[in-house]
């Protein structure tokens, strides 16, 4: 009986934990660039993000290409990108902004290596408390 369950269940396991990695993880990369380097980098992803939250592009990737678990799975990930985007990259503009990243700033201290520790460390729980309660349903 388990293994008809879990054997049933499979696409449902599937797409319920690689959609929010998916979404997690394009979002958050997208946060921190639109984030760090503010200009026309904010400004080139946060319109993407607009599209993509305006248009229903999930449902048009599932229109044009088919019914079927991939493009599915694709279109969750894109309709829940743009909410982690926003998220990283407000924590983002935040920390930029504090004391001790301007003292390393001073000091020298590499763009690529700020944005990548960092960040990436301090923004953590404010993308996977969301994550993880969109990996519930």
């Amino acid at each position: 009986m388990l293994s008809r369950l879990l054997y049933g269940g499979r696409i449902t396991l599937v797409a319920g934990l690689a959609a929010p990695l998916i979404s997690t993880g394009f979002g958050v990369l997208l946060g921190l660039v639109a984030g760090y380097f503010s200009g026309w980098a904010d400004i080139a992803v946060m319109r993407l993000l607009d599209v993509l939250l305006r248009f229903l592009l999930a449902i048009l990737i599932v229109a044009f290409h088919g019914r079927s678990t991939l493009h599915g799975l694709i279109a969750i990930a894109v309709a829940n990108l743009p909410f982690f985007a926003r998220r990283v990259r407000g924590q983002t503009l935040q920390l930029r902004e504090r004391t001790f990243v301007e003292a390393a700033r001073a000091l020298g201290s590499a763009t690529s290596a700020f944005s990548a520790a960092t960040c990436w460390a301090t923004c953590c729980p404010w993308w996977s408390r969301p994550s993880s309660s969109t990996w519930a349903g």
